[in-house]
């Protein structure tokens, strides 16, 4: 089979990550795993393997704390005083996680994955430049993706329509200002903040922080590179801005100017580093004056400032409960699943908010993590993902372009981690299946770079 055509499953990766979690999973699952996993079985050695398997058990293990925790809640009953008289906890519902269900699929993929391993020397391809051949083609795909996308969504920004609801519109709801906040294919407005901050973050530092790096051994492509990496950048900064949410807004734009200005801070540019001091200014000012965002910005802003805190927004209502929440069963937490199917609107009552209009989740993930699982679930997953990192580091091996990308992924999750004070990002569906989509070529080009190292032995 010729070699481009075997590696176009990485061009159609990333071709459905701006759709709905149905065209996302199915995508990944069969570009993003199956595929490629046809491709390159024989590149992984018994040490790949019990590294891949380790990925593996990790990610099983985070996705089972939640249903584990709330087994534990069933039995115990953890809750305040006088939830009993507003909520009775199901059975059926308990064994539900707050992860999807394809962070629990990628892992079980890794566990599968970690029986195939030879050890031999082995190589997949007599081509040293394969694994940047594999990131070429996934980038393409994405770019494209992001293009047809990016169209649609200008045309939903300034139009309000959206082919699948009734009448074909967003409605009068979501218009701020001239424009309507967009949803794209996504169930929320907020998914497309988020999916958009993830990856304008991720190209914007490859274009600026990390290309020192990463363009001396591309320095025959740099000019493609930075293209494409500014291109992808841009476009997710437009969606960003028009799926209106303003945490990510603000985010997203600090970036924008942080991220140049250690850049030119490196090279010693005084004159550059005012200039780009002064257009990042320019651009935050243009925002919050003239767009539709920036009206909501001020807004809050105003309230804030007279402390009228329950006009600012329903999100400081959402905190006390949980805060609550938490307080009542600091260790156990109270349950995700029991949360979900009942406890939640328990605790609204009980503060005689039965008819608040938005009995809506914490919309900060970090609330909502110790509310469902407590500090006991919450020390679990962050040893899950140290450990996680620590395997992903020795995978990793110290190169540097592998390096690079790593930084990239870090810097937009940290990125998500500021967006995560207002939204629980980390529990959206659309966005966990972007990042499982980097993730995934993420582990394929280390698997590759491994095999060639191999075969240069």
């Amino acid at each position: 089979m010729n070699f481009d055509r075997r590696y176009y499953t990485f061009f159609f990766m990333p071709f459905l990550v701006y759709t709905g979690v149905a065209a996302q999973t199915f995508s990944l699952y069969l570009f993003g795993i199956i595929f490629p996993f046809l491709i390159l079985r024989k590149s992984l050695t018994a040490d790949d393997a019990r590294l891949v398997g380790r990925l593996g058990v990790l990610l099983v293990f985070t996705w089972l704390v939640y249903p584990i925790l709330n087994i534990v809640n069933y039995f115990i009953k953890p809750w305040g005083e006088g939830i009993d008289v507003y909520f009775s906890p199901s059975a059926t519902k308990i064994f539900s996680s707050q992860l999807p269900s394809s962070w629990l699929a990628s892992g079980v993929f890794l566990l599968v994955i970690s029986k195939f391993s030879r050890d031999e020397k082995i190589s997949i391809d007599q081509n040293k430049s394969n694994f940047k051949i594999c990131f070429n083609f996934w980038l393409r795909g994405l770019t494209i993706a992001s293009l047809v996308f990016l169209v649609y969504a200008l045309f939903q920004y300034f139009t309000g329509f959206d082919f699948r609801r009734i009448g074909h519109s967003l409605g009068p709801q979501n218009l701020v200002g001239n424009h309507y906040r967009i949803f794209g294919l996504y169930g929320h407005t907020l998914s497309v903040s988020s999916v958009g901050l993830l990856l304008f973050t991720f190209f914007w530092y490859l274009l600026f922080l990390g290309r020192v790096k990463l363009m001396p051994s591309m320095e025959k492509y740099r000019l493609y590179y930075d293209s494409s990496f500014f291109i992808l950048a841009a476009i997710n900064l437009c969606l960003v801005i028009m799926g209106g949410g303003r945490t990510s807004t603000i985010t997203a734009l600090a970036i924008f100017a942080f991220f140049p200005l250690l850049h030119v801070r490196k090279k010693f540019k005084k004159s550059t580093l005012l200039f780009w001091g002064a257009f990042s200014l320019i651009v935050m000012v243009s925002y919050i004056f003239f767009t539709s965002g920036g009206e909501r910005i001020l807004r809050s802003l105003d309230l804030l400032m007279t402390k009228k805190f329950s006009e600012i927004d329903a999100r400081f209502v959402f905190w006390r409960i949980h805060l609550n929440m938490f307080l009542d069963s600091p260790f156990l937490g109270i349950g995700a699943s029991h949360l979900k199917y009942g406890a939640r609107d328990a605790y609204y009552a009980l503060f005689g908010l039965e008819h608040f209009y938005r009995k809506y989740n914490a919309h900060n993930i970090y609330l909502e993590v110790l509310a469902d699982i407590g500090i006991l679930g919450t020390s679990l997953l962050g040893l899950s993902f140290f450990q996680l990192w620590k395997t992903i580091v020795r995978l990793i091996g110290g190169d540097k372009f592998l390096t690079v990308l790593w930084y990239a992924l870090l810097s937009s999750i940290a990125a998500n981690a500021i967006h995560g004070l207002t939204q629980n990002v980390f529990y959206d569906a659309n966005v966990v299946a972007v990042y499982l989509n980097l993730f995934w070529i993420f582990l394929w080009l280390i698997l590759l770079k491994r095999s060639r190292q191999r075969s240069e032995v």
